[in-house]
């Protein structure tokens, strides 16, 4: 049990296999805000995906569906009326998806919380894209 690790062994870092279930979900919250650094796995093809799984969606802040003024609409949301926010800071501050598709390239998201933040307001994220081969 995680949390029973960290009350016993008061680690620095955590390192967890693959997140899935709403209590994995729920341990990692708890113990990522209490200053224990985490490094996980989850399945997905893409940070989108991740995001889109009701399950991981507290990793990322978790949101709700927010209605704006017009003059916010027009200005910032693309014309829209109702625009998804985030509720709370991202459990991660960063991101690595590897891709899976045959190609040797990663796609790092430094800056996690805006990353979620552009998305969810349908912009481009800042992304790095890189190769563990380019890696020295």
């Amino acid at each position: 049990d995680m949390l029973q690790a960290v009350q016993n062994h008061t680690p620095e870092v955590l390192v967890i296999d693959e997140i899935g279930s709403q209590e994995e979900v729920a341990a990692a919250s708890f113990i990522g805000f209490k200053g224990v650094a985490l490094i996980a796995t989850a399945h997905a093809k893409s940070l989108i995906e991740a995001m889109d799984n009701e399950v991981l969606q507290p990793l990322f802040g978790g949101w709700e569906k927010s209605t704006v003024s017009d003059e916010t609409a027009k200005r910032m949301a693309g014309g829209r009326k109702f625009v998804k926010q985030r509720c709370n800071s991202p459990v991660f501050l960063s991101v690595v998806e590897l891709n899976s598709n045959g190609e040797d390239a990663w796609a790092v998201y430094p800056d996690l919380a805006d990353a979620v933040d552009k998305l969810l307001a349908n912009q481009p994220p800042s992304v790095k894209r890189t190769s563990p081969s380019t890696q020295s």
